[in-house]
């Protein structure tokens, strides 16, 4: 779709593809006459439509007069430079049957994100990935009072959601499986309220790392309520020894097989308290690189750890010698390993 001008659409569209039901146009920097185009195509099957990187900007606002805009299920706008007053005039009227939208690294602001929202109330919306669009705690209060009861992925990394926005989504009656609210600023009372929501425990996927939850993560790290878990992402966040002890103990994620927590100083008590805990037997998969991870942290792991399923080790960064790597590539759970990174 590279190469795709405005004549081409315009070609495309005069075939009155009646029958079409999606269109991928990504990367095909289309600009105002195919926007155009496309608004006044007959495309009445049309339930799905693709435009990423598309290179829209305002000219977006066109689509919204489309006769099948009100219709479309999925609907992709990610990265196209739109801004708050192109987001308010393209979903000013609802969009009743939408279970998808990408509309991520888009410049909403805060103002753009409530709009879309809106446009958003009552659909059978399933996924909702809108990172990188400085929504704020406007857009997640938005978010949690539309009336999206089905909304199962929810991205809002880099959002600059604060606590003021992780306490409203976690009131929100979602049904979500995966979430992404990693490199926001919501701290320890935004992560305290997430552990009190009512979705958590059908959560599959949390991401939230790049907070600085600080000790404040135990709230997440001890819940009972995370029996569905299986991906976890507490990076970057200052966790302490009490967070670790936490999650080697937290019966209920047995079931966790990806757990990252690079880039917190944990250290050797740290490595020890997740390897001993007995709780992450099921562990597939542990990232703990620059963690100040030293010669003991390796060798408790290697001689206390339960992790006959682990595929992937990452201890990158870290101070660990000689000694420390032959306690790894020798340690009991190592036989199935498939990929290891130690220096």
């Amino acid at each position: 779709s590279m190469g795709i001008t405005w004549l081409g659409v315009d070609a495309f569209v005069g075939a009155r593809p009646a029958r079409l039901q999606r269109l991928d146009l990504s990367g095909a920097s289309l600009g105002e006459r195919a926007v155009d185009a496309l608004a006044r195509a007959d495309m009445g099957s049309l339930t799905e439509i693709r435009l990423g990187c598309a290179r829209l900007g305002s000219a977006a606002v066109r689509l919204a007069e489309a006769p099948w805009w009100p219709r479309l299920e999925q609907l992709s706008l990610e990265r196209n430079g739109l801004r708050a007053e192109d987001a308010t005039a393209l979903f000013a009227a609802p969009l009743g049957r939408l279970e998808v939208l990408s509309i991520e690294d888009n410049p909403l602001g805060p103002l753009g994100a409530v709009a879309v929202t809106r446009a958003l109330d009552g659909a059978p919306l399933r996924g909702l990935y809108m990172q990188n669009t400085d929504a704020g705690d406007e857009g997640a209060a938005a978010l949690a009072t539309a009336g999206l009861a089905r909304l199962e992925t929810l991205y809002l990394w880099s959002c600059g959601v604060g606590a003021a926005g992780a306490r409203a989504l976690a009131s929100a009656d979602l049904a979500l499986t995966e979430l992404d609210l990693g490199n926001n600023t919501f701290g320890p009372e935004g992560v305290r309220a997430l552990a009190r929501a009512s979705w958590l425990e059908g959560l599959e996927v949390l991401r939230i790392p790049r907070n600085r939850l600080g000790a404040a993560a135990i709230d997440i790290a001890s819940s009972e309520r995370l029996g569905n878990l299986t991906f976890l992402d507490l990076a970057q966040n200052e966790i302490d020894v009490s967070v670790c002890q936490a999650l080697g103990r937290n019966t209920s994620l047995a079931g966790l097989r990806t757990l990252r927590g690079e880039q917190n100083a944990i250290g050797d008590a740290g490595a020890e308290a997740l390897a001993s805990g007995g709780a992450l037997e099921g562990l597939e998969t542990l990232c703990l690189w620059e963690c100040e991870i030293g010669d003991d942290g390796a060798r408790a792991m290697a001689d206390l750890a339960p992790w006959g399923g682990l595929k992937t080790l990452n201890l990158n960064r870290n101070a660990i010698g000689a000694q420390g790597a032959a306690a790894i590539v020798n340690a009991p759970w190592a036989a199935s390993l498939e990929r290891l990174h130690l220096y």
